[in-house]
């Protein structure tokens, strides 16, 4: 790509092609003009169709950073009835800006507002999170997430990855002591925290030594200890490229640790992608979801997020657990992903209302109006609170899986839902038996 390019700024300017590198600057360096500039821009459309936006027009500063745009494009380029060919967590979020666009990817609140970032936002949020790792020294290092879900945690985990660095997601609720001992074993070099966990932002000097760099999600500017996440997105906001293969370790992900001390399982792209990507359960792009459990579990982070963002949901995040039945009259989603635990102790408030109101009527008032799936995953479910939940209109996947297979292992589908059962094999899962022989 880089050879290409400058072969195209040779037609336009007067200049050794070995002389141009990567760090060239096409105005101070090479002598362009803003006309020749841009119609050398409408020429890379055309060379490698792309389509570049006005926004990234902008930020090409750098020979480099048109390398950035033309590979990009170029690498998830879909040919017409071709199927996408995602293999890196950045390809997926390259597809859903391509293949979306506009269209609302995430919706949230501020105070009493409602945000709504589109793909193309997700897109370049997450490149200016990775050109922030890379910039700050930190590409290909360990960066921890500290925070419940929020779109800053989630263009923060895709810029991550993005830059071929390694994620890892850390449970929000656990005491400062566990949280310092899990950034030491991972080897964390960098964080970046919720407000809501400022004390272990206070801490880190002194209980991890490891750690060079600290950023806030939510600070407005700088202060003593940590950087602001807003700050400097907005500093290193512009394209960004680089090599990803699928087998690069994307995330360590830490298991509860109910049989003893937490596990960190090491999770590559092609683990997490397949996982989301391998079966077309038939939900329409522009399928409203909401997003309830915790994001450090790969059971929400794969099929909420990373599966949601592939196939153009509408992924509306709740803002606490106090607030479930409240945002769901607002947000008005047609499916969700429960573990068991709350699917019973949301079927005791339905039972609650009574034999008066008709139970479809009951789980409306409920749950804002249009929801029809719950996928259920991440324990045992009594089975029969799947015909419970088919009186109030609501169907239930049953599903199974662990950590350590990215988390989907098999699922009911709506056209093939067996009660009792946790489903098929996903396409990508192959069994393997093993009997323990006497002597």
């Amino acid at each position: 790509m880089f050879e290409e390019l400058k072969g195209l700024i040779c037609e336009y300017v007067d200049v050794d092609a070995a002389s141009i590198t990567e760090n060239s600057r096409f105005i101070e360096d090479l002598g362009f003009n803003s006309y020749d500039f841009m119609s050398m821009v409408g020429e890379i459309e055309e060379k490698f169709q792309v389509e570049v936006e006005e926004r990234e027009v902008v930020n090409v500063k750098t020979v480099k950073d048109a390398v950035s745009i033309s590979g990009r494009f170029r690498k998830i380029r879909m040919q017409e009835g071709e199927p996408m060919q995602v293999e890196t967590l950045r390809d997926i979020i390259g597809h859903g800006a391509r293949t979306y666009k506009e269209q609302a990817a995430f919706r949230y609140k501020v105070k009493k507002e409602i945000v709504e970032k589109s793909y193309i936002d997700v897109d370049c949020d997450s490149m200016a999170v990775s050109r922030m790792v890379e910039g700050m020294g930190m590409k290909g290092k360990h960066i921890a997430l500290i925070g419940p879900t929020t779109y800053q945690w989630i263009v923060s985990y895709f810029g991550i990855v993005g830059s071929r660095s390694v994620a890892v997601p850390i449970d929000a609720q656990l005491p400062a002591e566990a949280i310092f001992q899990l950034l030491n074993r991972a080897d964390v070099e960098m964080v970046i925290f919720d407000e809501l966990r400022a004390d272990v932002a206070a801490g880190l000097r002194e209980n991890c030594p490891g750690i060079k760099h600290a950023v806030s999600m939510q600070a407005d500017r700088a202060a003593e200890g940590y950087r602001s996440l807003a700050e400097l997105m907005e500093t290193y906001r512009g394209s960004y490229e680089t090599e990803i293969s699928g087998d690069q370790l994307a995330t360590i992900l830490f298991t509860s640790g109910t049989t003893g001390q937490s596990k960190g399982v090491m999770l590559s792209h092609r683990n997490l992608v397949d996982n989301a990507v391998c079966l077309d359960m038939k939900i329409p792009a522009g399928t409203v979801s909401m997003t309830l459990l915790p994001i450090n579990h790969v059971y929400c982070l794969t099929m909420d997020i990373i599966k949601g963002l592939y196939i153009g949901l509408i992924i509306c995040i709740n803002d606490s657990i106090m607030h479930v039945q409240k945002n769901m009259k607002l947000f008005k989603p047609e499916i969700v992903l429960l573990v068991p635990l709350v699917i019973e102790s949301i079927y005791g408030k339905l039972r609650d209302a009574g034999s008066l109101i008709p139970k479809k009527m009951v789980a409306k008032a409920a749950f804002g109006g249009n929801l029809r799936v719950i996928c259920s995953g991440g324990a045992y479910l009594d089975p029969d609170y799947v015909d419970r939940f088919k009186e109030y209109g609501i169907t239930i996947l049953q599903g199974y899986g662990m950590t350590e297979c990215s988390p989907v292992i098999s699922t009911n589908l709506e056209w093939e839902n067996k009660k009792g059962s946790v489903g098929k094999l996903l396409p990508t899962v192959r069994p393997r038996w093993w009997t323990r022989r006497s002597g």
